[in-house]
């Protein structure tokens, strides 16, 4: 059972399900209600899947876990949208090939990626809270060990530095905002389809 579903090395990833440590600061409300309660998956490459229990026998882990894993010490993180204007823009840039290169291993708003199906990232703002979010990309191997995912931030800078002089904070915060707003924006540069151009005065 705890096999992949596709031909892509996606290690363990692809084929176990990730830890329930800590994941109540992981998921938001609704991430958590969604893998509970409901059908929800955004995994389609695992052959695992998660029983369904019945609202009844699991509807009060939804809180339980949101409050036995709070964390008093999370990263502060702003995606209020209140400041920093255009950081839409910005984290476009960086998902995109002319960036960090986020979708070569994701796909994005239904769009493949440009390599292994990693997780749609378009479905992070719903399901993952901001500050777990930034830890993880600040350093991925210490949330998940053996994570194909790369480490794009060292000492609160970035690899990319084209983008708030690779500022860490301000690049995840770019990012998120980017994510939560997809609905309303331009898919990154290298995700697009061929027929769509932009027109520089």
């Amino acid at each position: 059972y705890f096999s992949a579903l596709i031909e892509a090395d996606l290690g363990d990833e692809g084929r176990i399900p990730p830890t329930l440590t800590g994941v109540g600061a992981k998921l938001t409300e609704k991430g958590l209600s969604s893998v509970l309660l409901e059908d929800g998956t955004v995994r389609p490459y695992m052959a695992t899947r998660m029983p369904r229990f019945g609202e009844g026998q699991v509807s009060d882990l939804v809180h339980a876990f949101l409050d036995v894993d709070e964390n008093a010490d999370a990263l502060p993180v702003d995606v209020s949208g209140l400041e920093h204007h255009h950081r839409n823009m910005y984290g476009r840039q960086l998902m995109g090939t002319d960036g960090l290169s986020c979708i070569s291993c994701h796909g994005l708003y239904g769009a493949k990626s440009l390599g292994i199906p990693a997780i749609d990232l378009a479905t992070v703002p719903e399901r993952i809270q901001p500050a777990w979010f930034k830890e993880y990309l600040l350093d991925p191997a210490e949330l998940r060990p053996g994570t194909r995912m790369p480490r794009f931030f060292e000492d609160e800078k970035s690899t990319f530095a084209g983008v708030f002089g690779g500022n860490a904070d301000q690049q995840i915060e770019a990012l998120w905002i980017y994510l939560r707003e997809i609905d309303q924006t331009r898919l990154p540069v290298g995700m697009e389809g061929t027929e769509d151009f932009e027109l520089v005065p």
